[in-house]
Formats: C-alpha cells, sequence, structure tokens
C-alpha cells in the first residue's frame, strides 16, 4: 500500500510539472482598467485578446516553441480616485486595495521588469523612486519617429502603431523597470534574464509597424 501511495504520488507531481506553463516572458499592466477575463459573447476574453496582441511582439526565450506570457493586471487606483468611489463600490474597493499591494510586492520583488501603467499610477511611481526605479526609453526608439513621452522614462502607448493591436486604455505608459534598482536584491537568480527580454519586447513595439 505504502509503495502504491508512492508511486501515485510521484505520478501527479510529474503530471503537474509537465502541465506547468513555462512561460518566456513577464508583462504587467496597473492602472484604472479591469481587464476582463470572462467572454460574454463565447468569443475570446478581453484579457486573452491582450496575451495575443503581446505574442506578436514576444519570442521563445526558452525554445520550446511556444511563446508564453504570463500578463498580469492589476487595478490599481490612486488615492484620490479610490476615495472617490461610493460606499456601494465595495467589491472594487477592495480589488484596488488589495491590487495595490500586489503591485508594491511585485515591483519589489517579481520578474516584471515591462509595465504598462495608467499614467496617474506611473507619475505616482516614477516621483516615489525620484526616477531611479524606471529606465530612460530614448535609447530604444527608432530613428526618425517621434513618440510622445509622459517623462524620459515612459512613452504613451497611444503614440505608437502598437497600440492598434492591444486593448488598453489610451492614457497607458510603457515603461521600464529598472533591473539595477535597490529592489534587485531580492529578486530571483533570473532577474537580469527576465530584464532582457523585458528590453527585447519593448525594442519590439517600439518598432512595431
Amino acid at each position: 500500500v505504502a509503495g502504491v501511495i508512492a508511486l501515485l504520488t510521484i505520478l501527479i507531481l510529474t503530471l503537474q510539472m509537465c502541465s506547468k506553463t513555462s512561460y518566456d516572458s513577464y508583462i504587467l499592466y496597473a492602472g484604472d482598467a479591469k481587464i476582463s477575463t470572462v467572454s460574454t459573447d463565447g468569443d475570446s476574453t478581453q484579457y486573452q485578446r491582450i496575451v495575443s496582441a503581446l505574442r506578436r511582439v514576444g519570442y521563445d526565450q526558452n525554445g520550446d516553441g511556444a511563446i508564453e506570457i504570463s500578463f498580469k493586471s492589476l487595478f490599481v487606483l490612486t488615492p484620490d480616485e479610490l476615495a472617490q468611489l461610493s460606499s456601494d463600490s465595495t467589491a472594487d474597493i477592495s480589488l484596488a486595495t488589495t491590487d495595490r499591494d500586489t503591485l508594491e510586492s511585485t515591483l519589489m520583488a517579481g520578474n516584471y521588469y515591462l509595465c504598462f501603467m495608467s499614467e496617474d499610477i506611473f507619475r505616482e511611481k516614477d516621483a516615489v523612486y525620484d526616477g531611479a526605479f524606471f529606465v530612460p526609453l530614448a535609447q530604444y526608439v527608432p530613428d526618425g519617429t517621434e513618440p510622445e513621452y509622459a517623462s524620459e522614462r515612459g512613452i504613451y502607448l497611444r503614440s505608437l502603431p502598437f497600440a492598434a493591436f492591444i486593448e488598453l486604455p489610451e492614457d497607458t505608459v510603457i515603461c521600464l523597470r529598472n533591473v539595477n534598482d535597490y529592489s534587485s536584491v531580492f529578486n530571483s537568480r533570473d532577474s537580469e534574464k527576465s530584464f532582457e527580454t523585458a528590453k527585447r519586447i519593448l525594442v519590439q513595439i517600439l518598432t512595431f509597424k
């Protein structure tokens, strides 16, 4: 009996490991848009369509023949926006509070270096870290193009051709978290790899036609 239990345990663990998705890249959205994961017409969800769009600029980093993207969508409001919610919006208040905490932990210790943020959240984070948390983006912008900057560390998605293929709000800012900031001491050993992947996808987005 003990042998059968051990065999079943090994089989279950093996199946779980085999079925676990191996992600090539990690991309974050944080802002006042709630990305829907529910289909209302039997078609793909908004979340699925966003991931599909990101696959157009992603690549098979681990060489397994598939482009897999971990897209974390967080409903994050500024303190003013949160204060404006009515007392009837308890679900939104709870979600926004939880997701703000998740954003803080993700920025401190996660592998999500390529970020899409609402303008207000981007400016808030950029100011808190005194401009040291995000990478200046001009070095990645191709010659002959003039994207609209929210600051030297953020570009409005609406000014890029890629905006037509991804369902994110008009005020969305794309930015690249700095792998060399003080939070890197908390990050996993593959931080550099995740950062390089994020940088490569950023260039693909900026040069997308």
